[in-house]
């Protein structure tokens, strides 16, 4: 089915209208639910208002959920989110569920830059290994540099191979740099802890509690 122009009116007044597959309505007690799993904002109790969310004609996120899944998810606590990242942190027993898109005949405001920064963010607020790689670069340029200035010091003392031009110049340079870098890679993976710990994530979700019967 292809999207329709959709019109949204408060108190017989149009707000405006949107080329979308449908919106969801809810209150802040139903914004952790349908509105939260097509990607809206989670409403804070007693707010009076309602929270609109629009489903995009490109968007294949949304999703059902169960209240247990739910009560899992809202304990994220995170302002800057990625659903998808926080969708399967939350772990249970997701399926899959295949469907057919119309072709978007129109044109999308999701540039390759807003594509590219959503990729970076996804990648930096669930994964500490970008930092963990840097100490690695930096130990590997070291061992390298370091094998360098020993072949260059056996070859001038045991050989009598003199080194001419920059060369000398050039290891110790890369020498430094790397154990500077390397340096800089385990300061980064001390942050990386702590940004961990100030997320404020759980640490564990509950599935389910099995009750013991009483004899």
């Amino acid at each position: 089915m292809a999207s329709e122009e959709l019109a949204y009116v408060v108190d017989g007044s149009e707000v405006g209208s949107v080329r979308c597959d449908g919106l969801v309505v809810a209150t802040p007690a139903g914004s952790t639910g349908y509105n939260l799993a097509n990607g809206g904002p989670v409403m804070a109790w007693g707010v009076e208002g309602f929270v609109v969310s629009f489903i995009a004609p490109h968007s294949l996120t949304a999703r059902l959920m169960t209240r247990r899944y739910v009560d899992e998810l809202v304990r994220h606590k995170e302002h800057l989110s990625n659903m998808i990242g926080l969708w399967e942190l939350t772990g249970f027993k997701q399926v899959a569920v295949g469907v057919r898109k119309s072709p978007f005949k129109g044109i999308t405001t999701y540039t390759f830059r807003r594509k590219l920064a959503e990729a970076f963010y996804a990648i930096t607020a669930f994964s500490s290994k970008p930092l963990r790689l840097i100490a690695y670069l930096g130990l590997l340029v070291t061992a390298l540099s370091a094998i360098c200035a020993i072949v260059l010091v056996i070859g001038y003392f045991v050989f009598g191979i003199s080194t001419t031009g920059w060369t000398s110049l050039i290891v110790s340079i890369s020498l430094f740099s790397g154990l500077i870098l390397f340096c800089q890679g385990i300061i980064a993976a001390y942050l990386a802890v702590i940004f961990i710990e100030t997320k404020n994530r759980p640490y564990t979700v509950i599935r389910k509690i099995y009750e013991a019967k009483s004899p």
